[in-house]
């Protein structure tokens, strides 16, 4: 159902995408060495995005009126120029959500046959900022070797679905090989981030370090971590936006 009306906004609407250029990486340098380069530049070193082609088109829009309080958009947090991979059966999702009217957004997941795998309503706050959403265990598991989507819509108008606000990701289940599984057992919590990332895996890196920061959230190192995270992966517009806490219904 969600999959056919944000095929209904894409005719009724004109939606503009603004992709963002990565800058290639810069000659090797300490990790989080932040007096010898920038931690942006840092972390773009060691994020490698996986060689599996262009990512599914991710939408980014507003319906005829919207219910948006401020001129930013509705944002998957997944990399601009690559699939973003998991190797969890139930992964976590983020995305950034500007202040809006909509008391509520709508998580659907779809296979690659248009198949509903799962749907749930989750209530948002009052600002903007980061949400994140994990596949519960009751959900079916994403399968390996499967590519997924991921839409988001705030339901701005109850009886008037062409009114909602969406967005939309892929997202592909992979093994984990031998040698991320050998680095994960040897690691400590503080190093997951960068060995998944390091393995271009996305979801897990930026879930990982997300955890991280909730239970440090003014750490500086982890804030310059999450920052270059996002920076080095076309995300530097929501890299000051807070991570905000939501259950869904």
């Amino acid at each position: 159902m969600l999959k056919k009306l944000f095929q209904a906004l894409l005719f009724s609407t004109t939606l503009g995408v603004e992709l963002v250029a990565i800058a290639p990486p810069t000659p090797a340098s300490p990790l989080f060495d932040t007096a010898s380069s920038s931690a942006a530049q840092l972390i773009s070193q060691i994020f490698r995005p996986p060689n599996r082609g262009a990512p599914p088109r991710t939408v980014g829009g507003a319906s005829r009126g919207g219910c948006l309080r401020a001129s930013s958009q509705l944002t998957a947090l997944t990399p601009v120029a690559s699939l973003g991979l998991t190797t969890a059966s139930h992964p976590t999702f983020f995305w950034y959500i500007p202040r809006t009217n909509s008391p509520t957004a709508e998580i659907l997941i779809q296979d690659d046959h248009d198949t509903d795998i799962y749907q749930a309503t989750i209530p948002l706050p009052e600002t903007s900022g980061i949400v994140s959403f994990t596949l519960p265990e009751t959900a079916p598991p994403l399968e390996a070797g499967k590519t997924y989507q991921w839409y988001i819509s705030l339901v701005c108008v109850a009886n008037d679905r062409l009114q909602d606000v969406f967005t939309s990701a892929g997202v592909q289940r992979v093994e984990a090989e031998v040698t991320l599984t050998e680095q994960l057992q040897q690691a400590g919590e503080n190093d997951r981030p960068q060995i998944f990332a390091e393995a271009g895996i996305w979801h897990e890196a930026i879930a990982s370090l997300a955890a991280q920061l909730r239970s440090n959230p003014t750490d500086p190192q982890l804030l310059s971590q999450w920052q270059a995270l996002l920076t080095s992966v076309g995300l530097a517009q929501v890299i000051d936006q807070p991570l905000v806490e939501v259950t869904p219904e």
